[in-house]
């Protein structure tokens, strides 16, 4: 099965997770004592896809340097260049790469989804982007990890 079979799956479910928590959304403006959960809700499930597809774009540098990687090292191993091959080695390196990819892709997207639901949420209740965005998790991790200097507070 290939992998952008396999996304487009997994943005179908998304995109119906969407559709849910927007009639949800939807139903909660009927009852004046909800009706404060509607918009935040509503606006935390459309940030999270610029979201995560902010953070898939991300990882690219990085699966970029994996995929070339992945081609020296099996070359290195079987300079035959054939399509198929009976080596373990090559298979193996193979396997642990597309499976390291996808938990980085992985992990990646729910950070995102994350990011995008706590930013659109927040946004909603009236608080600033920049500000939300620059005292976020992710920022705070980006900081610690020095690729990221402080805000400064106004």
């Amino acid at each position: 099965m290939p992998a952008t079979f396999l996304y487009l799956i997994a943005f179908g479910g998304w995109l119906c997770l969407a559709v849910l928590v927007w009639a949800a959304s939807a139903c909660l403006l009927i009852l004046p004592a909800t009706r404060r959960f509607a918009g935040p809700l509503a606006s935390a499930m459309a940030f999270t896809f610029p979201g995560v597809f902010a953070f898939q774009l991300m990882t690219l540098p990085v699966g970029a340097a994996v995929l070339g990687t992945a081609l020296v090292s099996i070359r290195l191993i079987d300079p035959s260049g054939g399509s198929g091959t009976d080596n373990p080695a090559v298979i193996g390196i193979a396997l642990a790469l597309v499976l390291a990819e996808f938990l980085l892709v992985g992990a990646m997207s729910l950070l995102g989804f994350y990011e995008g639901w706590r930013a659109g949420w927040l946004v909603a209740q009236g608080r600033g982007f920049g500000g939300v965005i620059a005292h976020g998790p992710t920022a705070r991790i980006l900081r610690v990890l020095g690729l990221r200097r402080q805000p400064e507070r106004q």
